[in-house]
């Protein structure tokens, strides 16, 4: 049995290598086509060229609404019913913070002589008033601000949320602090 089991490896084996030396001989179909055929001239490879695709159009950013003839906007919602008692709660991030940081720049800017050289504010009182109008201003009416005593100021967007955000420390020094959140909004 075993010289049987012999015959039949061998015979594999050349099988194998007789299969192997017959594809060797029929190349791996990359050979030479520039050399063959009627013309000798290869056949270009067909170019897949890609679809294009389509580019979003542009949208338009609105151009800044001109201030009103007076030189300040005014809040374009309605004034709600102060609901502070029920509807507001402590804690919680500053919604508008970036908007009121950007009017606070721009007062320091616009308004030197507002505060004093090491930043502070002169008048605390002028200072929430001009704040909550800058607010509006930069925002073309759309943020709706107004002081709330000597250092907060009430700020909404809509009517759905407003906050009270502690805009001055110890009413002298320009900063955004802590909120009270109001659900709907409270002015």
């Amino acid at each position: 049995m075993n010289r049987g089991l012999a015959i039949v490896k061998k015979t594999t084996l050349g099988a194998m290598v007789a299969l192997a030396v017959f594809m060797v001989g029929c190349g791996d179909g990359i050979g030479d086509v520039t050399t063959g055929g009627p013309s000798g001239t290869p056949t270009p490879a067909p170019t897949v060229t890609p679809a294009p695709t389509a580019t979003p159009a542009p949208t338009a950013t609105p151009a800044p609404t001109p201030p009103p003839a007076g030189g300040n906007f005014t809040c374009q919602l309605p004034k709600l019913a102060n609901c502070d008692a029920q509807c507001c709660s402590s804690g919680g991030s500053v919604i508008h913070r970036s908007q009121i940081d950007a009017a606070q720049g721009s007062l320091r800017t616009r308004r030197p002589d507002i505060f004093f050289s090491n930043g502070n504010v002169r008048d605390p009182q002028q200072y929430m008033v001009l704040l909550s109008q800058e607010i509006l201003n930069l925002s073309s009416g759309r943020l709706c601000a107004e002081p709330l005593g000597h250092d907060e100021l009430r700020i909404k967007g809509d009517q759905t949320v407003s906050q009270h955000v502690d805009v001055l420390i110890s009413d002298e020094t320009p900063w955004v602090g802590g909120a009270y959140t109001c659900r709907p909004a409270s002015f």
